[in-house]
């Protein structure tokens, strides 16, 4: 689903976890359902789980729902958006890819057209390798390979340190630990096969030891003592 919300009415912004919740599930903060077209609140129209999809909605083949059709104007817009559900079973593991695109230009119609062209880019990207070459720039990049199944952290949780099982045959150069904000709460090389995380908030945190060959990524959770 995908819902977008601003800062008033019952398009304001979520703070209760109820709220969130609501938002994933394509329903707005009074209860009411998103239907399909214009502000996506009228109850006569019928009840859909994407806003502004353009003409990739399969439940509404053949029309066209944008923020340019609706007259939403451009402003501060914010968005929530939910997959699945899924169904995985132990020791299974699966990689889902999600990429966001936005473009901006005074004129809306034209900031929608090329929001497709990009769209289109970016999929043509991921289905075959082809990079769209950029006018203004050129680059090459070559991201590292990232192992979520090697980084062993034990205990898990902790609420003082944490033991870090290296990859036989690897060299650690880093150890970087983000919190669930995305926000960088250590950044060390490594002196041994310990980690101090006395000083860290009670919470989840995600783990990231770099090799000069790849990236292994886990989860911890820090608990109070």
């Amino acid at each position: 689903s995908f819902l977008f919300y601003n800062s008033w009415g019952q398009f304001s912004n979520p703070y209760a976890s109820d709220d969130y919740y609501q938002y994933l599930t394509s329903t707005w903060l009074d209860g009411l359902h998103v239907t399909y077209g214009g502000d996506g609140r009228n109850q006569a129209n019928p009840p859909c789980n994407y806003m502004f999809p353009g003409t990739t909605d399969p439940d509404f083949q053949g029309q066209n729902w944008t923020m340019g059709t609706a007259g939403i104007f451009p402003n501060d817009m914010r968005g929530l958006g939910s997959s699945g559900p899924f169904t995985i079973a132990p020791g299974e593991t699966r990689t889902i890819d999600f990429a966001y695109i936005t473009t901006r230009d005074p004129n809306t119609q034209i900031s929608i057209a090329t929001n497709a062209l990009y769209t289109a880019y970016i999929r043509n990207w991921f289905k075959n390798g082809a990079v769209h070459p950029c006018p203004h720039d050129s680059f090459t990049y070559v991201p590292p390979a990232t192992d979520t199944s090697s980084a062993i952290i034990y205990p898990n949780p902790s609420f003082d340190f944490v033991l870090i099982n290296i990859p036989q045959g690897k060299t650690a150069q880093q150890i970087l630990v983000y919190d669930m904000e995305g926000r960088l709460c250590i950044s060390k090389t490594r002196d041994g096969n310990k980690l101090d995380i006395r000083h860290l908030a009670v919470g989840v945190y995600v783990f990231k030891l770099a090799t000069d060959e790849r990236n292994y990524i886990s989860r911890f959770v820090k608990l109070e003592r």
